[in-house]
């Protein structure tokens, strides 16, 4: 117990509990407004207005974003990273953390049952329900847990590690941006789908930290 609370695993269980407090704050609200309210309107009205015309510069920059929060897309960078670490116990933790992420997106949906913004105002056609997005929360479980890995390696520079971070933190928040874009989600479908994903990739870094972490990775072997 006392190898979990430490110091050194501060910031994984704040993020946890942070998470936490605000996936049942915006679970607590959506399910006492779940068609609408004054936050998803205001935001919506304001990205339809600047997403302009569909098939403009914006629809094709946002509909390839939101590519990257699709599961094959997905697949395809996770084949990438176990290439890298050569399918080692990070790919694998990898996988199952994203596909129960997928499995955990779809159980929620069915509990909130929250219909989607307007078919017609779409850019994009989407079967499932809205809350809370699987895009946003995917992506924050997936790229986060890779965010972690280039952090923990030795392989990167602390330069390079700086600039992957912020690229990957971008990606996350330019993929919900996207589905806001695209009028497929409303706000705090991706602000609901960001705190569950927070909880999820928090969880599942301290799992790695604590049980299954190489001990050479991350740590600098000291010089006789």
């Amino acid at each position: 117990m006392n190898k979990v609370f430490n110091y050194k695993n501060f910031y994984e269980i704040l993020a946890i509990v942070a998470g936490f407090i605000a996936l049942v704050i915006i679970s607590i609200y959506i399910y006492k407004e779940p068609i609408i309210n004054p936050i998803d309107l205001t935001i919506r009205d304001a990205m339809y207005k600047f997403r302009g015309e569909k098939y403009g510069f914006w629809y094709f920059v946002f509909r390839l974003i939101t590519e990257f929060g699709f599961f094959y897309f997905v697949v395809l960078i996770a084949i990438i990273v176990g290439i890298s670490v050569r399918f080692d116990r990070r790919f694998w933790l990898l996988c199952i953390a994203t596909l129960a992420t997928y499995v955990a997106n779809e159980l929620v949906k069915i509990i909130f049952l929250r219909e989607r913004p307007f078919a017609e105002l779409q850019w994009m056609h989407e079967s499932s329900t809205s809350f809370p997005s699987g895009h946003s929360m995917v992506s924050v479980v997936f790229y986060g847990i890779i965010m972690y890995y280039i952090y923990d390696s030795l392989y990167f520079n602390a330069k390079q590690k700086k600039i992957w971070i912020i690229t990957i933190s971008i990606l996350i928040l330019l993929i919900g941006l996207s589905r806001l874009v695209l009028g497929v989600h409303y706000f705090l479908d991706v602000l609901g789908g960001y705190a569950y994903g927070v909880v999820i990739a928090a969880a599942i870094i301290l799992f790695y930290k604590v049980k299954l972490r190489f001990p050479n990775i991350g740590i600098k072997k000291k010089q006789a």
